[in-house]
């Protein structure tokens, strides 16, 4: 008898403790005939209409599965033209059959789509236009007028809404939508944990350049003199000096002259003699 009660207890502390791991692993499943509003983003006719045609939608609202988005509104649901006819003579009207294809998931993945809300079997899309538009009543005229009448284009305008179904149970992959950066940040921010730890710095303080001694600020300032000049030869004799003054001057100094045949008759025109330019070509030797 205790051996029955502890295997009954042991059962059903067993059952307890795997509930939660069973119904995590539930499937994550968009089921069939889950509706879909779309809305038509360009004017659609038989005039012009050709089989194969691509025609696109907008998704109207997001459509979210256990508290996760999995179809966003303003994404693209494609449907495909499979009959096209213009009007024709004899008061024929023209047709247009449109199936629904497919809609865009938030990760990217086709959700296959359906125009009717019950599955009949079949082809995993449905024509669309009957539920888009109603056929107009024609009436035709006394004959023989008739024969040179026209029927009219089948035309669908641009933002004419509709009902689409999702056509099957769509398995998806929980994980990737719930990882997704919209549902990340409508569930609450990304652990910070999982981030590097950046170190914090220790504050900056303004670093000033130590101060320059006068001495040198000032030569670094100051061009380097390459010796002397033309220039000061002529200021010297300007201020008055006499010819042997100035000729010791530029025997005891570094001097950079220059010394071609029109820099010697500048000289010469500025009153230098013939003893202060020899000097001076004695310097550059």
């Amino acid at each position: 008898m205790a051996s029955n009660r502890f295997r009954q207890t042991l059962v059903f502390v067993l059952t307890i403790s795997l509930l939660p791991l069973v119904t995590a692993q539930q499937p994550f499943v968009l089921t069939d005939g889950t509706a879909v509003r779309l809305r038509l983003n360009r004017n659609l006719s038989s005039a012009d209409a050709r089989v194969g045609d691509p025609v696109d939608f907008e998704v109207l609202e997001d459509v979210i599965l256990n508290g996760v988005l999995v179809l966003q509104r303003g994404s693209t649901a494609l449907a495909t033209v499979t009959e096209a006819k213009q009007k024709g003579r004899m008061g024929k009207a023209g047709k247009l059959d449109v199936n629904i294809d497919h809609a865009r998931s938030l990760i990217g993945e086709k959700v296959t789509l359906r125009a009717v809300k019950e599955n009949q079997g079949g082809s995993s899309t449905g024509k669309m236009t009957g539920a888009m538009v109603a056929t107009s009543i024609i009436f035709f005229p006394a004959a023989p007028l008739f024969l040179f009448m026209k029927g009219k284009d089948v035309t669908i305008p641009k933002g004419t809404e509709i009902t689409a179904y999702v056509h099957g149970d769509a398995r998806l992959d929980e994980a990737r939508f719930r990882a997704h950066p919209l549902n990340v940040s409508a569930g609450g921010a990304a652990p910070a944990a999982s981030a590097p730890a950046v170190p914090v710095a220790a504050p900056v303080q303004a670093v000033q350049a130590a101060p320059v001694p006068a001495a040198v600020s000032t030569a670094s300032a100051a061009p380097a003199r390459a010796g002397m000049t033309n220039g000061d030869v002529v200021e010297l004799k300007k201020a008055g000096f006499s010819e042997d003054l100035i000729v010791s001057k530029i025997r005891s100094t570094q001097c950079a002259f220059r010394l071609d045949t029109s820099d010697m008759l500048d000289l010469k025109k500025a009153g230098l003699s013939d003893k202060v330019i020899a000097a001076m070509m004695e310097k550059l030797k």
